[in-house]
Formats: structure tokens, sequence, C-alpha cells
């Protein structure tokens, strides 16, 4: 399977979820949708989980190393390894001597350019080598981890045939290709600084060219990296303030090597003066030609957050599937943009909507402004390709979100649900949240909607009246998804655990009253179901014994042929056609979908 990861497209106190909303869908009311909740101790899935002998974990923590350390982004690791290679061969085979050296002074000149680069003794030549090496081997990532946040580059290009050899989480990209950055940068400055002070000339650090930008670029790389390294005790505005330290870092990278001693070095000068011009390029467009003012934006105020419906322009709704836009708020800061996932509203194809959860400092504030439903202005800029934006390249699609990550998946539902068939996977604790999204959200009648409730309060019949518009089974406690993804494949695949059959079964429908509407309940062995296709309800109980007989898989309950049922699946013809992806701010859960998938 075909796995993708949304992480990190949002902000607010909680960087990595996403904040959105959606309408009540008009054809609910006229649907026959169930909701069931099932709260018995069988509920937690993976109760009668298979023991895993230690020989095969230890072989499966193997294969996950090995695919993080060599196959992640393999291509930009390739042009490391091949930017390492050229320098190497070039400094012992092709190398020319300087025109002169001042070994007094710690030049040497070249091209009649003096340069700080003397290296006499073995140990200042292995500094030297190991900072040339440093220097080439971050070269590739320094373009790639400005590059992928260049937002106008980016939209551009997912529309056009280049995407398709492109990376589907940039995000994940550049953080790789920060940390490269970071850690080769701290190496190359102390290789240099132990040079010079070997040759008791540790003042070249800030009276050359060289050593003075390269003590700039370190101090902005350190506010940038590490404040992105303790981020939960910082606020997300300190942290996205520091990380304009970039453009410190991008003006000094300019100065740090001159132009006259190519090719052995001298890049920095050609490659960040072009990084500099395309940034300010791409700034430009995104805020000229993707930027709309939305002057009656709609803000209807819930207990946990902002549910905001914007009338945007044609060509911004044409591309909002999957995707994340940002807003301002000028009544509430003019120099802050937040970004959010952009959702279609079912009832009006004009318009967009986001939901803002009151978890981060300014989603809080803004909440704290609006105290009833209103209009004001809001600007939004976008909208901007997700991870989410490549869910149409797959036939059937698992969607994992936690809290309110769900709001991309709904995106990707609302636009694909009449040709695909997507199973959704939710983890939530907050009821008024579950409750908003049951009500306005769209989902996908033909896949398993499997919502896991994980809340301290308590669910019952007045919590869950609700018309959905689609079947949807709330299990009260939490997943276990190195099974749970398995079985929904092996259900769907053997059509052993079709979600139509499964609400059209006879142990309900012998109960359904004419109304359509009926609660089942059960004891700790039992299970309680809610019907809610009409507001009216009745209730009745149904003994264990009725249940017994029904022969059928679900996927939150262990399947002991699922996991080798699936692992036979042809990997080209049956599973390649399945997509697994997640959003949400669990780093946890998100490591487990993407075990699940490479295992």
């Amino acid at each position: 399977m075909a796995t993708t990861q949304a992480m990190s497209i949002m902000h607010g106190n909680t960087d990595n979820l996403d904040e959105f909303a959606t309408s009540r869908n008009e054809e609910a009311e006229t649907s026959n949708s169930n909701i069931t909740l099932i709260t018995s101790s069988h509920s937690r899935t993976g109760s009668s989980k298979k023991k895993t002998s230690l020989r095969k974990k230890i072989t499966k923590k193997a294969h996950a190393a090995y695919v993080n350390l060599v196959l992640e982004h393999r291509l930009v690791k390739l042009v490391q390894l091949a930017a390492v290679l050229y320098i190497c061969v070039y400094t012992f085979c092709f190398e020319r001597e300087p025109d002169s050296i001042d070994a007094k002074k710690g030049f040497i000149i070249t091209n009649g350019t003096e340069r700080p680069l003397v290296a006499i003794t073995p140990f200042q030549q292995a500094c030297f080598l190991l900072a040339k090496i440093s220097a080439w081997y971050m070269y590739p990532p320094l373009v790639v981890v400005f590059v992928s946040k260049f937002r106008a580059t980016g939209s551009f290009v997912a529309h056009t045939p280049i995407s398709m050899y492109l990376p589907t989480n940039l995000h994940q990209l550049h953080v790789y290709c920060g940390s490269a950055v970071f850690y080769a940068s701290l190496i190359h400055t102390v290789c240099h600084i132990m040079r010079w002070f070997a040759q008791e000339h540790i003042e070249l650090l800030f009276n050359n060219r060289s050593g003075l930008s390269g003590c700039v670029v370190v101090v902005a790389l350190l506010l940038i990296c590490i404040p992105m390294m303790i981020r939960t005790s910082l606020k997300y505005e300190l942290r996205k303030a520091l990380h304009y330290f970039f453009l410190i870092f991008l003006i000094a990278m300019c100065f740090h090597a001159p132009m006259s001693s190519l090719p052995y070095s001298g890049y920095c000068t050609l490659v960040f003066t072009c990084l500099l011009v395309w940034y300010i390029i791409d700034v430009s467009y995104c805020t000229c030609f993707m930027t709309e003012k939305i002057q009656s934006t709609k803000f209807e105020v819930l207990s946990s957050g902002l549910q905001v419906t914007m009338r945007v322009s044609d060509a911004f709704k044409k591309r909002t599937q999957g995707t994340y836009a940002y807003v301002c708020l000028p009544w509430v800061e003019k120099n802050e943009w937040h970004a959010f996932s952009v959702f279609e509203n079912p009832e009006n194809e004009q318009e967009c909507q986001i939901f803002m959860t009151a978890i981060g400092d300014w989603t809080k504030k803004t909440h704290g402004i609006l105290q009833r439903d209103t209009q004001r202005p809001a600007w939004i800029q976008g909208p901007f390709p997700s991870p989410f934006n490549n869910a149409d390249s797959y036939d059937n699609m698992i969607l994992v979100a936690s809290g309110i990550g769900i709001t991309p998946a709904l995106s990707v539902i609302q636009s694909q649900y009449q040709f695909k068939k997507i199973n959704l996977i939710w983890m939530v604790q907050d009821i008024e949240l579950l409750r908003f999204f049951l009500k306005r959200a769209r989902f996908d009648d033909d896949g398993w909607n499997l919502i896991f409730y994980t809340g301290k309060e308590s669910l019952d019949q007045s919590s869950l009246d609700i018309i959905a518009s689609a079947d949807i089974c709330i299990i009260c406690g939490r997943p276990e998804l190195p099974q749970l993804i398995p079985n929904l494949v092996y259900c769907l695949e053997s059509k052993r655990g079709l979600p139509e059959e499964y609400f059209s079964r006879e142990d309900i429908e012998a109960v359904e009253h004419v109304n359509k509407s009926t609660i089942v309940g059960c004891n700790e062995e039992t299970k309680k179901f809610i019907n809610a296709s009409s507001l009216r309800r009745s209730s009745v109980t149904i003994d264990k014994e009725q249940l017994q007989g029904i022969d059928y898989d679900v996927p939150w309950n262990f399947i002991h042929e699922a996991e080798g049922y699936v692992t036979d699946l042809c990997s080209d013809t049956i599973l390649s056609n399945w997509g697994v992806m997640y959003c949400g701010g669990s780093k946890q859960i998100k490591e487990v979908v993407e075990r699940c998938d490479k295992q």
C-alpha cells in the first residue's frame, strides 16, 4: 500500500493540527443512515491480538531502520553522496596549487583573492577535508530546504507532470533537509575553528568575509532550528518569528565564499543569490495573485472553536481538494497568518470552510473576541497542496485522523466519495467536536466510517441524537492500528466484512420500528447500536444469544486470517490501489501508520 502522512500544515499552538469545518448535508434528512455505538468490553480492538515473537519484532525494527536510513528521501541522499564524491575526487585528483600561501596570516591566494584555507599539519588537513565534505554534503539539502517552502512554486508544480516525480509530503522532506543542514553546518564550523585554533589564527573567525558570514549563518541557524527541537516549551508565534531568520541565513550565505574560486568552491554566491531572487518572486506572486479578501466571512461560534465560511473565487475553489490555506484576520492581528485545511461546503459549492479549534494562543484570542455568530472581513491566501492532494491516485483509501485532523480527510471524502471507496478511522476525545462533524460533514456510505471516541464524557442516546449522512460506527476506546488497517483491507477485498451488509443485518432490521430509528441496548458482553436515520427514536434490548448466530467479520475485532490474507495479496495489482493517509498532531500515531504500511 502507498502511505502519505499529512503533518505540519496548520498552526496555532498545535502546529500539526488542521482546523476546518463543514456544513450540514442537505441529503442527510432523507438518507437511511445508522450510527452504531459499541461500548462492550470488546470495543477496544486487538484484545485478542496474537503475540508476535521477539525475533519477528527485531526483524521488523531492523527493516524500519533500513527504510528510514536508506529509502526515505533517497533521491536527495543520492545527490548528497554524488556531491561528496565530487569534492573528494576533485580534491585528491584535480585540485591545483594556490597562487601563493601566506602561512603567517593563514591565507592562500587564488585568482587574486585571499581565503583562510591554509592546512599544513595532518590534523589541519583532516579538519579541512572534513569541513569541505560537510559543506558539499549539505549543498543539496540547502537548496531543497528553501524550495520546498516556496508556496507559489509548489502550487504551480503540483499541476504539472513534474509532480509525478516529487515526494508527496514536502514537509517531511523539509524537516530532513533542515536536520541535515543543521548538523552538517555544526561539523563544518567546528572543523574550521579547530584548524584556525591549531594555527593560532582564531581571529580569522571575525576579520574576513568567510569567517564573519559563517558566524552569522550559524547564529541564524541556531535560532531557526533549536526552537523547533524544543517546540513543546515555546509558543508557536515565537517559533514562527524565529524561523524568519532564514532570510539572514540566506543573505549571509551569498557572501560566504568568493566566486573567484570556482570550480573548486565559490558556488555559494551563485546558488544563494538565485534562491533569494526566487523567494522574492514567489512571495510576490502569492501576495498579489493568490490572496483574496473575503469581506463577508461568516463566523459560527461554538464552545470549542469557530466554523468559518467564505465565498471564494472560482480559481480558488477549483483547487481545494486536500489543500490548505493561510488566513489572516486583521481585526485580531494584522501580521499573523495561520494555516488551516480548506473544506468545501456541501450546501454551497461556491463556499469553502475551515474550522478553528480554540487551542493555540491566536485561535483562543479569536474565539474570545467573537461572542456570537457574526460576519467580519478576512484575508485568505492559497490554496496550497498538501499530501492529501494526492488522494485521487488510489481506488481505495484508508484515512486516519486524530482530533481536528479530521478536516483534510473530510475534504477528500467530499471530492472523491462518488468515485472511490473511502474508509475513515477517526480518533476523537471532544464530544462537541464529534457531534458537530456528525451533523454537518459528508461521509462515504460505501466505506467503513469508524470513529474511536476516547473522551471522558459518556456517550448516550441524547448525545448522539443526530442525522448523519452515512453509516457510522462509534467505538468507545482506542484502536489498535496495526490490526485495524489490515482488517479493513481484508474485509473489503475478501467481501466478508462489507459495511453495507453490516448495517442491513437481520439482527438490526428485526428490531427496527416503522420510524426506522433504533437503539439496541446491551450488557458488557453485547453491543449497543444507535440508528440515527430519524430524530424520533425508540429502544429495545437484544440478548447476547440473538447476536451469536451472526457469522460476520467487523474490522475493529480481531480477525485471525486478516494479516496473512493481506500479505498474500499482489502488491502490484491489488495493494497498489490502496492508499493510507494520516493527518493529526500525534507523532506516535503517525509512526504507527507508517510502520503498518511498510511492514
